[in-house]
Protein backbone atom coordinates (compact mmCIF):
# COMPACT_ATOMS: atom_id res chain seq x y z
CA UNK A 1 0.00 0.00 0.00
CA UNK A 2 3.11 2.40 0.83
CA UNK A 3 4.54 2.12 -2.03
CA UNK A 4 1.10 2.79 -4.02
CA UNK A 5 1.33 5.95 -2.08
CA UNK A 6 4.54 6.84 -3.03
CA UNK A 7 4.29 6.35 -6.72
CA UNK A 8 1.07 8.27 -6.79
CA UNK A 9 2.97 11.17 -4.92
CA UNK A 10 5.68 10.78 -7.33
CA UNK A 11 3.17 11.24 -10.51
CA UNK A 12 0.92 13.91 -9.18
CA UNK A 13 4.69 16.11 -8.81
CA UNK A 14 5.70 15.04 -11.90
CA UNK A 15 2.39 16.41 -13.36
CA UNK A 16 2.66 19.50 -11.97
CA UNK A 17 6.31 19.25 -12.72
CA UNK A 18 5.38 18.52 -16.61
CA UNK A 19 2.04 21.51 -16.22
CA UNK A 20 4.53 23.95 -15.35
CA UNK A 21 7.11 23.65 -17.88
CA UNK A 22 4.52 23.54 -20.79
CA UNK A 23 3.14 26.58 -19.30
CA UNK A 24 6.71 28.56 -19.25
CA UNK A 25 7.18 28.00 -22.91
CA UNK A 26 3.80 29.50 -23.48
CA UNK A 27 3.57 32.52 -21.07
CA UNK A 28 6.65 32.30 -19.49
CA UNK A 29 7.29 32.00 -15.48
CA UNK A 30 6.02 35.53 -14.27
CA UNK A 31 2.85 35.36 -16.26
CA UNK A 32 1.51 32.14 -14.45
CA UNK A 33 -0.47 31.61 -11.65
CA UNK A 34 -1.68 28.29 -9.33
CA UNK A 35 -4.79 28.74 -10.44
CA UNK A 36 -3.64 28.06 -14.38
CA UNK A 37 -1.05 25.48 -12.84
CA UNK A 38 -3.47 23.02 -11.47
CA UNK A 39 -6.03 23.39 -14.31
CA UNK A 40 -3.56 22.62 -16.77
CA UNK A 41 -2.70 19.65 -14.78
CA UNK A 42 -6.15 18.47 -13.81
CA UNK A 43 -5.22 19.11 -10.63
CA UNK A 44 -7.14 20.72 -7.79
CA UNK A 45 -5.15 23.86 -5.54
CA UNK A 46 -5.24 22.18 -2.15
CA UNK A 47 -3.29 18.94 -3.92
CA UNK A 48 -1.11 21.59 -5.15
CA UNK A 49 -0.26 22.81 -1.64
CA UNK A 50 -0.04 19.65 0.07
CA UNK A 51 3.48 19.18 -2.26
CA UNK A 52 4.76 22.64 -2.47
CA UNK A 53 4.89 25.91 -0.71
CA UNK A 54 4.47 28.36 -3.83
CA UNK A 55 5.59 28.48 -7.35
CA UNK A 56 8.98 29.17 -6.89
CA UNK A 57 9.36 25.95 -4.11
CA UNK A 58 7.92 23.66 -7.21
CA UNK A 59 10.39 25.27 -9.92
CA UNK A 60 13.46 25.12 -7.33
CA UNK A 61 12.72 21.66 -6.27
CA UNK A 62 12.19 20.29 -9.82
CA UNK A 63 15.38 22.32 -11.34
CA UNK A 64 17.77 20.44 -8.02
CA UNK A 65 15.93 17.43 -8.78
CA UNK A 66 17.43 17.66 -12.71
CA UNK A 67 20.69 18.61 -11.86
CA UNK A 68 20.98 15.73 -9.28
CA UNK A 69 20.28 13.30 -11.88
CA UNK A 70 22.75 15.14 -13.99
CA UNK A 71 25.35 14.88 -11.56
CA UNK A 72 24.86 10.91 -10.41
CA UNK A 73 25.59 10.37 -14.47
CA UNK A 74 28.40 13.03 -14.18
CA UNK A 75 30.26 11.09 -10.91
CA UNK A 76 30.38 8.34 -12.72
CA UNK A 77 32.08 9.36 -15.40
CA UNK A 78 36.28 9.40 -16.07
CA UNK A 79 37.37 11.76 -18.05
CA UNK A 80 40.21 10.64 -19.61
CA UNK A 81 38.65 7.98 -20.83
CA UNK A 82 36.60 10.64 -23.68
CA UNK A 83 40.63 11.02 -25.07
CA UNK A 84 40.83 7.63 -26.66
CA UNK A 85 41.04 7.66 -30.17
CA UNK A 86 38.25 5.12 -30.30
CA UNK A 87 35.20 7.56 -29.17
CA UNK A 88 36.43 9.93 -32.36
CA UNK A 89 34.35 7.50 -34.35
CA UNK A 90 32.46 5.65 -31.94
CA UNK A 91 30.12 6.79 -29.13
CA UNK A 92 31.72 6.76 -25.76
CA UNK A 93 28.55 5.55 -23.34
CA UNK A 94 29.53 7.56 -20.83
CA UNK A 95 28.76 11.00 -22.95
CA UNK A 96 26.21 9.07 -24.78
CA UNK A 97 24.43 8.34 -21.14
CA UNK A 98 24.67 12.39 -20.64
CA UNK A 99 22.97 12.77 -23.62
CA UNK A 100 20.14 10.24 -23.45
CA UNK A 101 19.28 11.38 -19.57
CA UNK A 102 18.78 15.35 -21.47
CA UNK A 103 16.88 13.73 -23.91
CA UNK A 104 14.94 11.90 -21.63
CA UNK A 105 14.16 15.19 -19.59
CA UNK A 106 13.62 17.66 -22.22
CA UNK A 107 10.52 18.67 -21.46
CA UNK A 108 12.20 20.21 -18.70
CA UNK A 109 16.04 21.12 -19.92
CA UNK A 110 14.62 22.68 -23.31
CA UNK A 111 12.13 25.13 -22.00
CA UNK A 112 14.22 25.83 -18.76
CA UNK A 113 17.13 27.11 -21.14
CA UNK A 114 15.05 28.22 -24.00
CA UNK A 115 14.20 32.02 -24.04
CA UNK A 116 11.15 31.94 -21.89
CA UNK A 117 13.07 29.86 -18.99
CA UNK A 118 14.78 30.60 -15.59
CA UNK A 119 17.88 33.18 -16.58
CA UNK A 120 19.09 32.50 -12.86
CA UNK A 121 19.53 27.75 -14.00
CA UNK A 122 22.44 27.56 -16.34
CA UNK A 123 24.29 29.76 -13.26
CA UNK A 124 22.84 26.71 -11.16
CA UNK A 125 23.72 23.91 -13.99
CA UNK A 126 27.16 26.33 -14.34
CA UNK A 127 27.77 26.38 -10.42
CA UNK A 128 27.39 22.31 -10.17
CA UNK A 129 29.71 21.65 -12.85
CA UNK A 130 32.92 23.50 -11.88
CA UNK A 131 32.34 21.84 -8.27
CA UNK A 132 31.94 18.51 -10.27
CA UNK A 133 35.18 19.47 -12.26
CA UNK A 134 37.04 20.65 -9.30
CA UNK A 135 36.37 17.18 -7.61
CA UNK A 136 37.49 15.39 -10.82
CA UNK A 137 40.79 17.46 -10.61
CA UNK A 138 41.60 16.96 -7.21
CA UNK A 139 40.89 12.92 -7.55
CA UNK A 140 43.55 13.15 -10.91
CA UNK A 141 45.62 14.73 -8.50
CA UNK A 142 45.93 17.38 -11.29
CA UNK A 143 47.82 20.82 -9.46
CA UNK A 144 47.57 24.14 -10.74
CA UNK A 145 50.94 24.47 -11.26
CA UNK A 146 51.18 21.88 -13.73
CA UNK A 147 48.35 23.37 -15.74
CA UNK A 148 49.74 25.15 -19.14
CA UNK A 149 46.55 27.60 -18.79
CA UNK A 150 45.50 28.93 -15.40
CA UNK A 151 42.87 26.20 -13.85
CA UNK A 152 40.09 28.81 -14.13
CA UNK A 153 40.48 29.81 -17.93
CA UNK A 154 40.19 25.35 -18.86
CA UNK A 155 36.95 25.34 -16.15
CA UNK A 156 35.36 28.52 -18.22
CA UNK A 157 36.17 26.60 -21.62
CA UNK A 158 34.92 23.14 -20.32
CA UNK A 159 31.59 24.77 -18.28
CA UNK A 160 31.05 27.16 -21.74
CA UNK A 161 31.63 24.48 -24.89
CA UNK A 162 29.62 21.93 -23.04
CA UNK A 163 26.45 24.33 -22.37
CA UNK A 164 26.67 25.83 -25.96
CA UNK A 165 26.34 22.71 -27.30
CA UNK A 166 23.45 21.58 -25.14
CA UNK A 167 21.56 24.77 -25.72
CA UNK A 168 21.78 24.39 -29.91
CA UNK A 169 20.82 20.85 -29.66
CA UNK A 170 18.07 21.47 -28.19
CA UNK A 171 17.38 24.38 -30.81
CA UNK A 172 18.06 22.09 -33.20
CA UNK A 173 15.18 20.14 -32.35
CA UNK A 174 17.63 17.34 -30.90
CA UNK A 175 17.83 15.86 -34.65
CA UNK A 176 20.53 13.65 -33.88
CA UNK A 177 20.92 11.22 -31.19
CA UNK A 178 22.80 10.78 -27.75
CA UNK A 179 25.39 7.89 -29.40
CA UNK A 180 25.67 10.79 -32.81
CA UNK A 181 26.21 13.72 -29.81
CA UNK A 182 28.35 11.74 -28.15
CA UNK A 183 30.63 11.65 -31.00
CA UNK A 184 30.38 15.71 -31.91
CA UNK A 185 31.48 16.03 -28.25
CA UNK A 186 34.19 14.30 -28.32
CA UNK A 187 35.50 15.30 -31.37
CA UNK A 188 35.19 18.93 -30.00
CA UNK A 189 37.13 17.70 -26.65
CA UNK A 190 39.82 16.39 -28.65
CA UNK A 191 40.41 17.92 -31.84
CA UNK A 192 38.70 21.69 -31.27
CA UNK A 193 36.87 23.98 -33.58
CA UNK A 194 39.77 24.03 -36.49
CA UNK A 195 40.22 19.64 -35.95
CA UNK A 196 36.57 19.24 -35.96
CA UNK A 197 36.53 21.56 -38.76
CA UNK A 198 38.62 18.99 -40.90
CA UNK A 199 41.53 21.87 -41.21
CA UNK A 200 45.03 20.28 -41.39
CA UNK A 201 47.96 22.34 -40.24
CA UNK A 202 49.78 20.50 -43.14
CA UNK A 203 47.75 21.56 -45.73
Amino acid sequence: MEETVDRRILRTRQMLREALMELIEVKGYDGISVRQLTEKAGLNRGTFYLHYRDLQDLLDQCAEDMIQGWMQIMREFNPVEIQSNKYLCDPNPHVTKVYEYFKTNSWFFKVILGPKGDPSFPLKMKRSMLEHLENKRVKLQIKDEDCLVPADYINEYVLSVNMGILQRWFERGMVETPEEMAIINTRLSQLGPLGSSGFSINK
